[in-house]
């Protein structure tokens, strides 16, 4: 039987893991106006931040109880999966930091 802590954190992690997902979803969208575009990539990098995070919470604990850490997110660079404006535009994009 496992460790009802573990059992959670790693519970949470899989639904971390499916916000994770939705967002990148949401992050891809065609046809979004810049500042959508800023909020839901903002928006998939926090869920990637704390999907990073409650991995780490679940290797401290394996760690602390004596097991091996997992691999399961390993880390995730949120620019290598949603293609940025930076990738083709970052010479001539600015941000609207004026009104």
């Amino acid at each position: 039987m496992q460790d009802p802590a573990l059992q959670e954190l790693e519970s949470n992690f899989l639904i971390q893991q499916k916000l994770v997902e939705a967002a990148k979803k949401l992050a891809n969208e065609p046809d979004l106006c810049k500042t959508v575009k800023k909020k839901r990539k903002q928006d998939y990098t926090d869920a990637v931040k704390k999907l990073q995070e409650i991995e780490n919470a679940i290797n401290e604990y394996r760690i602390r109880c004596g097991k091996k850490p997992s691999q399961k997110a390993t880390v995730i660079v949120p620019e290598d999966i949603i293609p940025s404006e930076s990738s083709s535009l970052s010479d001539t994009t600015t941000y609207d930091d004026r009104k």
